[in-house]
């Protein structure tokens, strides 16, 4: 999978999801390997999705439903 490929990554659009899906930013963190803050500063738009968390961004992804493996 190229970062071409992966949805639009509005991060309001993310929190959304995460909080559809009925998980915390903590759980979410623990799914994917991220500390809370991490997913709560990807959220705010604070954190940049770039290749250097390539596989952190797939699986936040991956567990939102919104990437297939």
């Amino acid at each position: 999978m190229l970062l071409t490929e992966v949805p639009e990554l509005n991060p309001e659009k993310l929190k959304e999801r995460r909080k559809a899906l009925g998980l915390s930013a903590s759980q979410l963190g623990s799914m994917i390997g991220a500390p809370p803050a991490w997913v709560l500063a990807v959220e705010k738009g604070e954190k940049a999705l770039t290749h250097a968390s390539y596989i952190r961004v797939q699986a936040y992804l991956q567990a939102l439903g919104l990437l297939k493996n």
